[in-house]
């Protein structure tokens, strides 16, 4: 679950916490508090990062290009297209509204 709020006009996410599944989150009481709830895909854009983390192909990319400004690296989107290709394939113009429901838009926020 995860709660969202408004900090210096963007909306952020403020707390997160895990239920488990759909089962559990049915049969918890939230009746007390004043919930803004959503899910995320998760699984295959963690098991990409998993993957990514052993073999450090982002970090290679962004020294072969020799990218040194700040936000997203060309490393950052090769990620994001692979794991966009391995969970949801979509077109690059599609690619934000699928982030609105997976795991990446909590590591990359920012519009591509």
């Amino acid at each position: 679950m995860g709660w969202n709020k408004r900090i210096n006009g963007k909306v952020r996410i403020t707390r997160e916490i895990y239920i488990a599944d759909m089962e559990n989150l049915l049969g918890t009481d939230t009746s007390h508090l004043d919930l803004d709830a959503y899910s995320l895909t998760f699984g295959t854009t963690a098991s990409i990062l998993l993957m990514e983390s052993a073999i450090g192909i982002n970090q290679m990319i962004d020294e072969l290009v020799d990218h040194n400004d700040t936000g997203m690296s060309p490393g950052d989107y090769f990620l994001l297209f692979v794991v966009n290709r391995r969970s949801d394939l979509q077109s690059k113009s599609g690619i934000e509204r699928w982030m609105l429901g997976d795991y990446a838009s909590t590591l990359y926020p920012k519009k591509v």
